[in-house]
């Protein structure tokens, strides 16, 4: 599996799981809920981008970035549509 691949994995279960808890543990509203996690996924993928920065086997990738900011939209969209649909149909 090449890096770009997982960094769109990885991003997009962060905002996923993210997206999730704060739909089902609070009464946020569903937008603010759609930010908070895709800032939540972005974070620790520029995290990881700066990390590699550091070492000297490998470097900040631009790309690395764009994968992160796909999967955390992507995440935070699939989690949106399961959340809304709990919180509709259990009342959370």
């Amino acid at each position: 599996m090449n890096d770009k691949t997982l960094h769109f994995l990885v991003c997009a279960a962060i905002a996923a799981i993210s997206s999730l808890t704060l739909l089902v543990l609070t009464n946020m509203p569903w937008i603010q809920v759609s930010v908070i996690s895709f800032a939540i996924a972005m974070a620790a993928g520029s995290g990881k981008e700066y990390g590699d920065k550091g070492n000297p086997s490998n470097h900040w990738c631009w790309y690395d970035i764009i994968a992160d900011a796909i999967g955390a939209m992507a995440g935070t969209a699939v989690a949106m549509v399961i959340g809304v649909a709990l919180r509709s149909v259990f009342g959370l």
